[in-house]
């Protein structure tokens, strides 16, 4: 039974850091072969997804967790947005909302972690979220 309830908490934690250092491997599988990095990439986003649903189901969610979660997000949408940003050519008109989008995200959660509280996701920080890793 104990070794149940530690495989509980483990499989979703262990997507999220997955999540988390995903980008160390889909940046340059992406510069070598984009098809590759894309797929890559997607599972990784696809990944949030279903973190999320296992902890949930599996009644096992944590403040850990929710922590890495947010984490994770950040770094994947970040390294994405860079290689988004650094292989196509769109010259400096991208760059001002992107960087006003960082500082956005990093100031909450800079706050949330003040707080000294794990705020649960809001499905409007869930769409934010989805619409930036479709983007």
């Amino acid at each position: 039974m104990k070794r149940i309830w530690k495989w509980r908490f483990q499989v979703p934690n262990s997507l999220t850091f997955l999540r988390l250092v995903s980008p160390v491997f889909i940046v340059p599988v992406y510069l070598e072969e984009a098809i590759f990095g894309f797929a890559l990439a997607f599972a990784a986003c696809l990944s949030d997804w279903v973190d999320g649903q296992l902890a949930r189901s599996l009644n096992c969610t944590s403040s850990l967790g929710r922590i890495l979660d947010q984490a994770a997000d950040k770094v994947l949408c970040f390294s994405l947005l860079a290689l988004v940003l650094f292989v196509w050519d769109w010259g400096h008109l991208m760059w001002a909302p992107a960087i006003a989008f960082v500082i956005y995200d990093v100031s909450i959660s800079a706050i949330r972690l003040l707080i000294d509280k794990a705020i649960p996701s809001s499905r409007v920080g869930k769409w934010k979220t989805a619409v930036l890793m479709g983007a």
